[in-house]
């Protein structure tokens, strides 16, 4: 997930986009990041093989498909294309994945995401929380664990901890009623206090804990 300009020293680009030819080699290609108006995805396209295409994903859909010929005839990464193929997107939160929906392989020199919004985990303009959520099938035992983005390692490896404080999450699927939830220290599970919330047309917002890199609860429904 990309937050600040600093993460693509951490992202990694297989420039190969295998097609249906070579499935064994296919690599999953996604960014995810809350993106401005006007965004744009900018692949810059050096050379393909045989039946080649470039696809692009938008949370799930695709948006974009383009058939690439073989314009030389060879299998060689020799600036065949040297294209810069710009893809616009919607604002808002976006997973987006490039793949090639045709057959032998496509390379890209290089991918840019423009009007990516820089992010931040605390204050009202926060950055969503990192958060897992697991029930058993009658909802009497519910863990739920909360990381701060910035410490989605190796992101803040280095850095120290700051606490996070004001986040909530939203639970659905609970039966209506009051739920208290016992916070825990993730490290060494000490008890970090308690919140109180209620679950309403089956959802419930749940406040968590002021915290330092990720905490961990326990729900109970109180009767």
């Amino acid at each position: 997930m990309l937050r600040r300009a600093s993460d693509a020293d951490l992202a990694t680009l297989n420039g190969f986009i295998n097609g249906s030819q070579k499935r064994d080699l296919q690599t999953p290609f996604r960014i995810t990041s809350w993106l401005g108006d006007s965004a744009r995805l900018v692949l810059h396209l050096n050379s393909v093989a045989n039946e080649a295409a470039l696809g692009v994903r938008h949370n799930g859909r695709e948006i974009f498909r383009r058939a690439l010929p073989n314009k030389d005839g060879g299998w060689e990464r020799n600036n065949e294309y040297n294209e810069d193929i710009a893809v616009p997107l919607p604002a808002g939160r976006a997973e987006i994945e490039v793949l090639n929906p045709g057959g032998d392989w496509a390379y890209l020199d290089w991918v840019r995401l423009e009007n990516a919004l820089p992010a931040q985990t605390r204050g009202s303009s926060a950055a969503p929380l990192e958060v897992l959520a697991l029930s058993d099938n009658g909802h009497q035992t519910i863990l739920v664990w909360a990381l701060d983005p910035d410490f989605n390692w190796p992101r803040g490896a280095a850095a120290p901890a700051e606490t996070v404080r004001g986040g909530s999450l939203t639970l659905h699927g609970l039966a209506d009623g009051r739920y208290q939830a016992q916070w825990r220290d993730t490290r060494t599970g000490r008890p970090l206090g308690t919140t109180l919330s209620r679950s309403q047309g089956g959802a419930m917002k749940l406040q968590v804990i002021d915290f330092q890199v990720d905490v961990a609860a326990r729900l109970r429904r109180l009767k």
